[in-house]
């Protein structure tokens, strides 16, 4: 450690120490945090995948204060302590970005956390996945997102529907207006979260047009031209954000990037999408939905039809074709698809991910005929993700896609990336 540490005082231009899986524990933190107190230009430190514990943390605060990004990832940071000494981080430091994804966090640990989340000035960037968080913890840390967060990161969390309740609260009280990425894949909402989503994204209208742009889950897919992309091209598709990273639109302009993957919906979750304001969603990603081909003739109406969706006073879904009473069950009727000169829920959507969502032929070639019928539908899409269902083998939906590929110039359509399995284990584990 000895070594390490005149090192890291002899490069006075260091601006971003990795110590990712070298092996640290709790008993060297104290000294490197007196090594990163004394160097004046370090602004990243990546510590994932140390043993570091509780302890660990509580030692390395006083020394964390002048960072900018900070990745603590599977670090084994577990109890209230550890929590509130990264509390003291927050609240007295200038973290912008902060990775503690895959440690674990009880209710005490979240209201440890909770307070100096609300006071922090300068966090941008919040990944939380694998965390471990409880509905109730979800909702202590929904209660105390600064107003400045633009990157909200709960994969593979138990928020469930009362922490999706929770985040809807939050967004409809304005306290997320700079939210431009959130990540709720595999959360458990089921449609009743989606339904109190929905319903908080309702009441951002207003913030919408500040609001920035952001891919799904950090995607880099870029305009790659016409055509599809096959199973050797897939790695670059929605790739998640790196460290430091979870910014920019590949695609450029403003909205939000919601990955609501892993999240099995009915054909009722799917119609609460229609109450989201128009040009609000820039990329939304449904992987692994269980969708079936309901749920894909819910999104090709969605696609089809001008919405005027808003949630009642009793939290009825009214206005639209599609209604969603408070029990998330699907009723009215079908709407006549006619524009009516009404903005439409997907207005802006620039990237959409149904892969692995168990459609069939019927399914993706309404999806499919909806975007192909009407060029002003969905103007703005410029990648379409179906891999892993097992309808495209069928031959009228291969020509389904090649017809939207000639009416769409432009448009990338990915067909075959869960060959390899690229897509299809991306949310396991």
């Amino acid at each position: 450690m000895t070594v390490l540490n005149s090192g890291i005082q002899a490069n006075s231009s260091l601006q971003h120490l990795d110590l990712e899986a070298k092996g640290l524990s709790a008993a060297v933190c104290a000294e490197l945090a007196e090594a990163l107190a004394g160097h004046a230009s370090i602004r990243q430190v990546t510590l994932a995948q140390n043993d570091l514990r509780d302890e660990g943390i509580a030692a390395l605060a006083p020394g964390l204060l002048r960072l900018h990004v900070l990745d603590i990832r599977s670090t084994g940071l577990e109890g209230e302590a550890g929590w509130q000494a990264l509390g003291r981080v927050l609240q007295e430091g200038r973290l912008e970005v902060l990775h503690c994804e895959s440690n674990s966090m009880s209710e005490a640990g979240a209201a440890a956390l909770a307070p100096a989340l609300a006071s922090c000035k300068s966090l941008r960037q919040l990944h939380m996945g694998r965390c471990g968080l409880s509905p109730t913890s979800a909702q202590q840390l929904a209660a105390s997102l600064p107003p400045q967060l633009e990157t909200l990161d709960w994969s593979e969390c138990g928020v469930g529907p009362e922490g999706a309740a929770a985040l809807a609260g939050a967004l409809e009280a304005g306290r997320c207006a700079a939210l431009r990425s959130l990540v709720l894949c595999g959360c458990g909402l089921g449609d009743e979260g989606v339904v109190a989503l929905a319903r908080g994204l309702a009441g951002v209208t207003d913030k919408a047009k500040g609001i920035e742009g952001s891919t799904m889950n950090g995607s880099r897919a870029g305009d790659r031209g016409r055509g599809s992309i096959d199973s050797s091209s897939a790695a670059t598709v929605a790739t998640t954000s790196a460290a430091a990273g979870g910014g920019g639109n590949a695609s450029g302009g403003s909205g939000l990037a919601l990955d609501l993957g892993g999240n099995p919906l009915s054909r009722a979750g799917v119609a609460a999408l229609r109450a989201v304001p128009p040009g609000l969603l820039a990329s939304l990603r449904l992987h692994g939905c269980q969708l079936g081909d309901a749920g894909a003739e819910e999104l090709a109406d969605i696609i089809r039809t001008s919405t005027s969706a808003t949630f009642g006073e009793g939290g009825n879904l009214t206005g639209a074709e599609s209604c969603i009473n408070n029990g998330g069950t699907l009723s009215g009727g079908r709407g006549s698809g006619s524009n009516g000169g009404v903005s439409r829920a997907f207005s802006g959507l620039r990237e959409l991910d149904v892969s692995c969502c168990d459609m069939h032929a019927e399914g993706l070639l309404a999806l499919l005929g909806a975007l192909r019928d009407d060029a002003s539908a969905c103007a703005s899409l410029r990648l379409v993700v179906l891999a892993g269902n097992d309808g495209l083998d069928s031959a009228l939906v291969a020509a389904a896609v090649e017809g939207l590929q000639e009416a769409r110039q432009g448009l990338v359509i990915v067909r075959r990336a869960a060959d390899s399995g690229e897509l299809g284990t991306r949310n396991a584990g």
